[in-house]
């Protein structure tokens, strides 16, 4: 799980570095500044932000839902299959 995890962050940071490389190298800090106020280069640097934190605690998500008993697992089984008992 942590090769994967590895590689997953590596093909993270090369699309990053590829996004966001080309313009810091040509325009320095002013494209630094311009990237910060453009709404499509936060839109994209959100998504790695989320994507970089789901590629480390992923593994820890399973382990949750595994050791949580039969509650966890009764609530997952509804919202999965969308079938709400009533109470």
């Amino acid at each position: 799980m942590l090769a994967l995890q590895l590689i997953a962050f590596a093909f993270l940071a090369v699309s990053a570095a590829l996004m966001f490389g080309p313009q810091l190298v040509v325009y320095g800090v002013h494209g630094a500044r311009r990237m910060a106020r453009d709404g499509q280069f936060q839109f994209v640097g959100g998504c790695f932000s989320s994507l970089t934190i789901l590629i480390f605690a992923a593994p820890h998500f399973g382990a949750a839902f595994q050791s949580g008993g039969s509650a966890i697992t009764l609530a997952m089984v509804d919202l999965l299959t969308m079938s709400f008992s009533p109470v």
